[in-house]
């Protein structure tokens, strides 16, 4: 499936999993926002706790939504957004729902108002935090989308603020050379 080579058995596989993980990401924003998810005391640090998860969600959401639209719409510079993409999920559906399709450019939007939520929201970790969803992540998604769209001046603004403001750092050649390209490393 990785290989997106399409037959018979894998192909809906390659639509159901992204879905099923857009449903899970609105599932847990609508429990927050309905106040099913409850946090212990009601202290600060679990109020913080929920609305990171609730901007993390809105960034596996937003990543979905592109990873979808990507591989069964056109490029966005195309036709600015023209053509038919894929439905837009925002709220848990049915298993036998049908949805329509959204057109690329209604995706894009939704795609930039999640991630632009989700860093407006401030919920999200400013420090190095391997492995999770941070400030950085939803800035470094947001201008790859805006490059996709052909928005060369958003993606550069968002690209390096991540790149002059972040914790992370730009490998050197020779530590991209010797990081990606060493079969040794990790072995």
């Amino acid at each position: 499936i990785y290989e997106m080579r399409y037959t018979a058995n894998d192909a809906p596989m390659i639509w159901n999993v992204p879905y099923n993980v857009l449903r899970r990401a609105n599932r847990i924003m609508e429990a927050i926002d309905q106040g099913i998810v409850k946090n212990a005391g009601e202290s600060d640090k679990n109020k913080a706790a929920a609305a990171r998860i609730y901007s993390e969600a809105l960034v596996v959401r937003a990543l979905v939504h592109f990873d979808l639209v990507r591989v069964y719409g056109n490029p966005y510079t195309m036709d600015n957004g023209a053509g038919l993409g894929v439905p837009i999920m925002l709220k848990p559906l049915d298993s036998k729902a049908l949805p329509q399709r959204n057109t690329v450019k209604e995706v894009y939007e939704q795609v930039v108002k999640d991630l632009k939520k989700a860093i407006e929201d401030d919920a999200l970790d400013k420090e190095m935090n391997n492995g999770y969803i941070t400030h950085w992540t939803a800035k470094g998604l947001l201008a790859r989308v805006y490059l996709y769209m052909g928005d060369n001046a958003n993606a550069r603004k968002e690209a390096m603020e991540v790149i002059e403001q972040s914790p992370y750092k730009l490998w050197t050649n020779t530590e991209y050379a010797n990081r990606v390209w060493d079969k040794t490393v990790g072995a």
